[in-house]
């Protein structure tokens, strides 16, 4: 038994070493295990300190596994205990239960760990994983994705994605800010994208995306506009690249969009500036050059070849081309000068001088240019812009020769001197410093010229005028030139001074003696104080013989009248009665005797001879002038012209008007005559027309007929007596304060326009108020004619047609034009200040047309007549002209005579039809 006890012994020794064999091997295996793994690894006992460590919590932990092994973790990381680590420990410890954080140890060993815990009853496994690596990529990829939006926000440039299979857009935030939208008030459809594009470019972007994907095409590119909520306009570049599926049809598009509303802009602004660039180069008048160092070549511009008269292939690019055109005497100058720069010397190259053009002549040129250099400081290239100065050169040197000529003249010319001012504390010119004085001006003050510059007035001349020097103050302080004369007290000699500003702080003084001048003055004045006594009795006397004139010519129409009236009793009272006593007696004869073959024809001759000498005493006479007024008288004539000459007399007569003055109504009767008489013998027609009226102060009578006509040019030139013909009528009127207008042409016919006052003045009243006496003559009812002449206003944008309208009533006596206007708005002006009796309105004018203007001076001024005139035969205007208150509508086109009648037809009228 004790053989078998000691075998069971020596069985279980056996197996228990076998079982701590295993168990170190198992040992072994699990720290093998342990020490592989990749995370750190830690055993704690209840009281917090390392029982164990592998190697990868060695190497963690930065120390040496001494170190740690039996000592407190809160020791040997005194960091940890303000972390998760401490505060998660502990509750892992009191729930017993297992606990899994992150956090991040600081110095000394600035890591991020994963920690994993496992409490035990014999305290925790803890297994530590450093994620400082996955930490740092997420903290980088957060970056990137702060950098890329930030990036996109920079860059204006935003993402988008397009699901075509759900019809799913997605923007980026980059793409809601370039379209100036928020994402929570917008959603992103490709329908309502395109809603947001220009509608200019809307079908052109829907045609381009939608013919890539029909095309199936791998990408899609397009610039356009889109239009932001508020209204701004922005340019945007997309670009796509489409996803196919694994049958080859387009599922996706992923793109992006650019705001390029900036480079839009640049690109804007580059071709402006080259444009001006270009413009600038050509304004300027500057020719180009480009020289390649390292070739010798050097690029010249068409101006540049053409400013020396050269075609564009006569010049070839060698630098020879510019060194042989240089003027011999610049050529070293220039090059002194191009070396200076070219060898960093100068900072940039600049030059004028002289080039030969092809035509041999010279030209100056001013040169400049820039060399740019390599990182060693070598030039490699130069450029320069040449400029055309022979206008410039020119010019200095007609200034040189002008200022050679100015100092001539300043030594030649009066007194002269630049003063400088001397200003007091207030500001104000005390004194003046000569600056600069001329030999005639040193002569005046009794110095040398070297004697006086640089010293004052009042050191020069201490006993001068103060009014001088106050005078010079005057120009100093208001910049305003002034000329005064002067009495100069001291020598007893009169002065004229100029004195102004030639440029700031000086004033220049030009001083004339003018003492003879003034002399001669007074004389002057004497002289002409008798000259104007002569002249005023010469006028008195021409105004005597002027008067003497007038009544001459009353006494000549009276003693003539008188003559015809006593010729004509001679005829009526004597010789008519002597033929009719001598008739009667003749019948008496006839009555005894039986033979009466003769005594009958005697008996028709004496009834002709009575027949004729009544009608010779009615021509030279008629009762009618002494019975009747001139109506009568005329209306008498024209029945006279008609049955003696078969002449037709159209007698016009419109208005009423008192007419008193029996001289001038038979200066009238005679010149009508006469006018009458004229167109029998000259005119060549049997119809003649005879207007009267009244205007103003004066009486018109108009005869006019369509017959041969002439120029009255003739009557100018006339040498033979007239007698009672055209140019003795139109003398006879003048002289009795009357006028005689004369409108003719060959073969146009004729128009006679005879104006006289209604009254005479002075001693040729007298003489007709002794005739009125013996005459009695009846007030005859002619018109009733304003007071006044017409006073005409005519407007018209047009000044040749103005004028030309204003010269065919300027031989109108009873007419004047008051005035005339370029547009509508002159013309109400005007007529406001001017109450015109009528005005000539044209209808097309700037500013204000006529219609406007006519409505305005009716409304304002209810009297003025108004006549409208037009280039066109409208009806429909004249209806419009006529609404606005006009008076009368004309044509352009038509005759002087049609205006004329317009004008006193709607002042005697105060109405008159449209044309």
């Amino acid at each position: 038994m004790r053989s078998d006890h000691s075998k069971s012994r020596e069985q279980l020794i056996q197996e228990l070493a076998v079982v701590r064999s295993e168990l170190t091997v198992e040992k072994q295996r699990r720290r093998t295990i342990i020490e592989s793994i990749s995370d750190a690894f830690m055993a704690l006992d209840r009281g917090a300190c390392i029982t164990y460590v592998n190697e990868t919590g060695v190497l963690l932990s930065g120390m040496k596994r001494e170190e740690l092994l039996g000592k407190c973790v809160w020791d040997l990381f005194p960091h940890a205990i303000t972390t998760k680590f401490k505060s998660e420990y502990h509750r892992a410890v009191q729930t017993n239960k297992p606990v899994h954080f992150e956090e991040f140890y600081p110095d000394p060993l600035n890591i991020w760990v994963e920690c994993r815990g496992y409490p035990s009853a014999g305290g925790m496994t803890v297994f530590f994983h450093d994620i400082t690596d996955r930490k740092q990529a997420e903290e980088a990829l957060r970056k990137s994705e702060e950098r890329l939006d930030r990036s996109q926000k920079i860059a204006h440039l935003g993402s988008w994605e397009l699901d075509l299979v759900n019809q799913k857009l997605v923007w980026s935030d980059e793409v809601y800010r370039i379209f100036g939208l928020h994402p929570q008030a917008f959603e992103p459809t490709y329908e309502a994208f395109l809603e947001r594009v220009h509608p200019d470019d809307r079908a052109a972007v829907d045609t381009a995306y939608t013919r890539s994907l029909r095309e199936n095409q791998h990408s899609y590119e397009i610039e356009h506009r889109i239009v932001r909520k508020s209204g701004e306009i922005r340019f945007v570049h997309e670009k796509c690249e489409h996803f196919h599926d694994a049958n080859g049809v387009i599922v996706r598009s992923v793109g992006m969009v650019h705001d390029i509303t900036a480079r839009k802009k640049m690109e804007q602004a580059l071709q402006d500036a080259n444009q001006r660039y270009e413009l600038v180069v050509a304004g300027t008048n500057a020719a180009i050059w480009d020289w390649d160092v390292a070739r010798r070549t050097v690029v010249f511009t068409p101006r540049w070849k053409t400013m020396r008269g050269f075609a564009e292939d006569e010049v070839s690019d060698a630098l020879e081309e510019w060194k042989k055109s240089i003027h011999p005497a610049d050529k070293p100058r220039v090059k002194a000068s191009l070396k200076a720069h070219y060898d960093g010397k100068t900072a940039t190259y600049a030059e004028e001088y002289r080039v030969r053009r092809k035509d041999g002549t010279w030209m100056w040129i001013a040169d400049s240019g820039f060399a740019r250099r390599d990182a060693t400081g070598n030039v490699v290239q130069m450029a320069g812009v040449e400029t055309d100065i022979t206008a410039r050169k020119q010019a200095e040197e007609a200034l040189r020769k002008s200022e050679r000529r100015y100092r001539t003249l300043f030594q030649s010319m009066e007194a002269f001197a630049l003063l400088e001012p001397i200003l007091d504390a207030n500001g104000y010119p005390y004194d003046f410093r000569y600056v600069e004085i001329n030999d005639a001006g040193a002569r005046l003050r009794g110095l040398p010229p070297e004697a006086i510059n640089g010293r004052t007035i009042l050191e020069v001349l201490p006993r001068i005028d103060p009014y001088w020097i106050e005078a010079y103050g005057q120009v100093a302080m208001d910049k305003q030139p002034i000329q005064f004369e002067r009495l100069n007290r001291v020598n007893g000699r009169w002065y004229r001074t100029y004195a102004y500003c030639p440029e700031d702080a000086k004033v220049a003084t030009l001083i004339i003696d003018i003492t003879d001048r003034k002399k001669a003055e007074q004389d002057l004045q004497e002289l002409t104080r008798t000259l104007e006594q002569k002249v005023a009795e010469r006028t008195e006397l021409a105004e005597a013989r002027t008067k003497q004139l007038q009544t001459l010519a009353v006494e000549l129409i009276e003693a003539e009248e008188r003559e015809r009236r006593r010729i004509a009793e001679l005829l009526h009272e004597d010789l008519q009665q002597m033929l009719a006593a001598a008739k009667m007696q003749l019948q008496a004869v006839c009555d005894t005797l039986t033979d009466d073959t003769l005594l009958p024809n005697v008996e028709q001759l004496l009834e002709a001879s009575i027949g004729k000498t009544r009608q010779l005493s009615h021509e030279l006479s008629p009762p009618v002038l002494y019975h009747s007024g001139l109506v009568a008288s005329l209306e008498w004539l024209a029945r006279q012209m008609h049955e003696q000459f078969g002449l037709h007399v159209a007698l016009e007569v419109h208005q009423e008007f008192p007419f008193e003055s029996p001289l001038l109504k038979m200066f009238l009767f005679r010149a009508v005559q006469e006018l009458l008489f004229n167109t029998v013998k000259h005119a060549g027609v049997k119809n003649v027309h005879v207007h009267l009226a009244g205007s103003g102060t004066c009486l018109m009578i108009t005869v006019s007929d369509q017959g041969q006509g002439f120029d009255p040019g003739i009557l100018d030139f006339a040498r033979k007596k007239l007698g009672l013909g055209l140019l003795s009528l139109r003398e006879r009127a003048h002289y009795i304060g009357g006028k005689l207008v004369i409108e003719s042409a060959p073969g146009k016919g004729a128009r006679f326009t005879l104006a006289v006052p209604f009254s005479l003045t002075g001693e040729c009243q007298a003489k007709a108020d002794v005739l009125k006496a013996e005459h009695q003559p009846r007030i005859d009812r002619v018109g009733s004619a304003p007071t006044t002449c017409i006073r005409i206003l005519f407007a018209d944008d047009h000044e040749v047609m103005r004028k030309g309208l204003i010269r065919l009533v300027a031989g109108q006596p009873d007419i004047l034009v008051v005035g005339e206007a370029a547009n509508g708005r002159e013309a109400l002006e005007l007529a406001r200040q001017l109450r015109p009796d009528v005005v000539v309105m044209d209808i097309s004018m700037p500013e204000m047309d006529g219609i406007e203007a006519t409505r305005r001076i009716k409304a304002e001024l209810p009297d003025v007549r108004v006549i409208g005139l037009s280039m066109h035969q409208d009806k429909q205007l004249a209806l419009t002209m006529r609404h606005a208150g006009a008076e009368a509508f004309l044509n352009k086109t038509a005759s002087s005579a049609g205006l004329l009648s317009a004008i006193y037809g709607i002042v005697r009228d105060n109405d008159a039809p449209l044309d």
